[in-house]
């Protein structure tokens, strides 16, 4: 009798420890891990800030709506290279789109960050 109170006290604490271990280790209901995917090229984005030594801080892109689409258009900056505006084209639900609009305004060159 006290061999199987025994066995059944310690079949609980093992049973019990596999419980805890396993809902600790378990991601169900807790936050999602994200997964980033790199999209530039498929969404059109073309640009890549390039310089010299007075070029080597000053690169970065600008987010607004430009065009008053509801969706976030970008500027990014140049460097030796013509700085670039890219309007977003993408639909709701759909995949990124993004089109080069050429301009004298904004292509910018020789340029620390996206204006003189």
């Amino acid at each position: 009798m006290r061999r199987r109170a025994l066995i059944v006290s310690m079949a609980v604490i093992v049973l019990g420890a596999m419980a805890l271990l396993w809902s600790r280790t378990s991601n169900d209901g807790g936050p999602a891990t994200p997964i980033y995917l790199d999209e530039t090229a498929a969404a059109g984005i073309t640009h890549a800030y390039d310089g010299e030594f007075p070029f080597f801080v000053g690169g970065g892109v600008a987010t607004f709506d430009c065009n008053d689409d509801g969706f976030p258009d970008l500027y990014f900056a140049g460097g030796e290279r013509p700085a670039a505006l890219y309007v977003n084209e993408s639909t709701v639900g759909g995949a990124l789109r993004f089109v080069a609009k050429p301009s004298s305004v904004t292509d910018l060159t020789l340029v620390t960050g996206a204006y003189p």
